[in-house]
């Protein structure tokens, strides 16, 4: 009998029934890290792409890419962070294919596909003021503010040093400040980084 897709988790594969009770425990314990971190990355790539669609395809194949390693990230001190890592380098690269693909249409006189999401005015308008700070500041926003992770922690997965992520947050504070024409409240530090 061979492996088998689980329905509604497509990131589970049934193992063969001599190895059921072992892998029934680390499935468990793969679905519990995939249902408590799905929200976050899922969160953390809408911010990035400001395209809901988009995000959930990146934080699906995050997931898938979790799964499929899952005897790795499971012995990792901070699997939550390195599954943010692994979904900001897919929006990453999602981001560099977007531009070359720009560029290809541009060279042939085609305006790119625009996308409009149905949501909130406030809404949209923050999401759009995300998108338009630059990527880093966006992606410690993003993983900052949303995802809940520590300066130190944004550092590790972006791989820059704690100072260089606080300041991409005070800068992009001031750059939302400016663009909402609203009060952008400092958080207290201590209460992420502890």
């Amino acid at each position: 009998m061979g492996a088998r897709p689980h329905v509604g988790r497509p990131w589970l594969v049934r193992p063969h029934a001599s190895h059921q009770s072992e892998v029934e425990l680390q499935d468990a314990a793969l679905v519990a890290f995939v249902e408590a971190q799905h929200p976050r990355v899922l969160g953390t790539l809408h911010l990035m792409t400001n395209d809901r669609h988009l995000a959930e395809e990146l934080a699906a194949e995050a997931m898938a890419r979790v799964a499929s390693n899952w005897h790795k990230v499971r012995d990792l001190a901070a699997p939550g962070p390195y599954t943010q890592r692994i979904a900001v380098n897919l929006a990453r690269s999602w981001f560099r294919r977007r531009a070359a693909r720009h560029r290809a249409l541009a060279r042939h006189g085609v305006d790119p596909d625009v996308h409009h999401d149905r949501d909130t005015a406030a809404a949209i308008a923050v999401r759009e003021a995300v998108a338009a700070l630059p990527e880093r500041q966006r992606a410690c926003v993003a993983l900052h503010h949303f995802a809940d992770l520590t300066t130190a922690e944004v550092a590790d997965v972006l791989g820059v040093a704690p100072a260089t992520v606080r300041s991409n947050l005070r800068d992009a504070r001031a750059a939302l400040r400016v663009a909402l024409g609203e009060d952008v409240h400092e958080p207290v530090e201590a209460h992420h980084d502890a």
